[in-house]
């Protein structure tokens, strides 16, 4: 955990240099130490822990040393009787190319138990980032209702006034209250889908300070290229860097279990004492044991493990690329269209707001009023909508690129 906090503490400084924070989402700060103490990432650092001892046991070798000792009474034909005490002292003794194999597939291990880590962090990133965006929507869309619902109850006032003025029908009246209750209804639903999105995100990010963005922030471009940020993306990528350390460790243990094929002596010192002391004897015993099918299947075994990890590196590899294509595109689309749809909302307000002047100067009917109302409301809701998804699809491109809550490494791929 003490590596772990340090690593954060890098990160906080260097997000703060950098100034990463982008407009809608939490302080850098609190979203570093939301992940660190999620229970999602306390149930991984332990990969951290499981790569070392990994390493340990592969330095240390599978062979333990042996002591023996035993007692017996010789008795001979005479009547003669004879204290008679043997003692051994054996190990088996690992080959010294595998011994260097193990330590370089140790190694792998390690690494691969921090990049497990590392890939954790930035899926948990990911997640907190969609539940955000999320959370803000419905909230968002609780606001636009409130909005909604107070023009619609100007309206029925409006309504209330012509109708006591013989200017409109009483129906006009019963249309109006109906179009409120309608609101009501739908402004109640809202609220309580952003009271399950915060309890959501409270759940899974305890700690986290809900507070939301006000205003929402325009988004912005992505600067550069696509091709640019896809070499950001795939040549510092948790996942893929996760793979390649798995494929190497699976090269590695392959080559091993081909080393054991050959099997590892075992040397045995023995001292026994006989006939009371007056006959004493010491030997050295070399066992080599031949090896046979089953050491032949575990080294097949360990050849085909290895050759599904390098087709799973192939696919990772192809998934990447193309998730960052994806990425990048959405960025750019949605963009567009939070572009597009601010112009439409706008024209959509000014209609509805000339329908309710024109209502009350006599020269619009009510439905024509309360169509223009929906209209605008479900432009507003577009835009909200647009905007949040354009401000979620650029987090999205700088989260992947670690230009935004990225936990340092300080990691690099340990050559097989």
């Amino acid at each position: 955990m003490k590596q772990i906090a340090a690593l954060v503490m890098l990160a906080l400084a260097a997000t703060g240099a950098q100034a990463q924070a982008t407009a809608g989402l939490p302080a850098p700060e609190d979203v570093m130490t939301t992940l660190r103490d999620s229970p999602r990432l306390q149930v991984q650092v332990e990969s951290i822990e499981q790569g070392v001892q990994r390493e340990r046991k592969r330095r240390a070798g599978p062979h333990e040393w042996q002591i023996s000792a035993s007692q017996q009474q010789r008795t001979e034909a005479s009547g003669l009787r004879f204290d008679e005490q043997e003692y051994g002292l054996q190990r088996a003794m690992r080959w010294p190319w595998k011994a260097s194999l193990d330590y370089r597939l140790g190694r792998q291990e390690r690494l691969v138990g921090e990049l497990s880590y590392s890939d954790a962090w930035h899926e948990a990133g990911r997640d907190l980032l969609d539940m955000w965006f999320e959370w803000v929507g419905t909230e968002e869309a609780v606001r636009i209702a409130d909005v909604q619902l107070q023009s619609l109850r100007d309206q029925q006032r409006s309504v209330e006034r012509r109708v006591e003025a013989g200017d409109a029908a009483a129906v006009e009246l019963q249309l109006a209250d109906a179009e409120t209750r309608r609101m009501q209804s739908s402004r109640n639903a809202a609220a309580v889908a952003a009271m399950r999105a915060r309890e959501a995100l409270a759940s899974d990010y305890p700690g986290l300070p809900l507070k939301l963005p006000i205003p929402l922030a325009e988004p912005q471009a992505l600067p550069g290229t696509d091709g640019e940020w896809i070499e950001h993306i795939t040549s510092d990528n948790h996942e893929l860097e996760l793979a390649e350390s798995q494929a190497a460790a699976s090269r590695l243990a392959a080559e091993r279990a081909g080393a054991d094929r050959l099997a590892d002596p075992t040397l045995a010192l023995h001292y026994s004492d006989n006939l009371d002391g007056n006959r004493r004897l010491l030997g050295l015993t070399v066992t080599l044991p031949i090896g046979g099918s089953a050491r032949s299947a575990d080294a097949a075994l360990a050849r085909s493990q290895s050759r599904a990890a390098e087709a799973n590196l192939r696919l990772i590899t192809d998934h990447v690329r193309s998730d960052a294509r994806a990425a990048i595109a959405a960025a750019r689309l949605s963009l567009g269209n939070w572009q597009d749809l601010s112009e439409a909302a706008a024209r959509m307000r000014r209609a509805a707001d000339a329908a309710a002047r024109g209502y009350e100067l006599g020269e619009l009917d009510l439905s024509v009023t309360l169509a223009a109302r929906r209209q605008a409301l479900e432009a507003e809701q577009q835009l909200m909508m647009a905007q949040l998804t354009a401000l979620h699809d650029h987090a999205r491109v700088l989260l992947d690129s670690h230009r935004l809550w990225a936990l340092p490494e300080g990691h690099e791929p340990i050559e097989p």
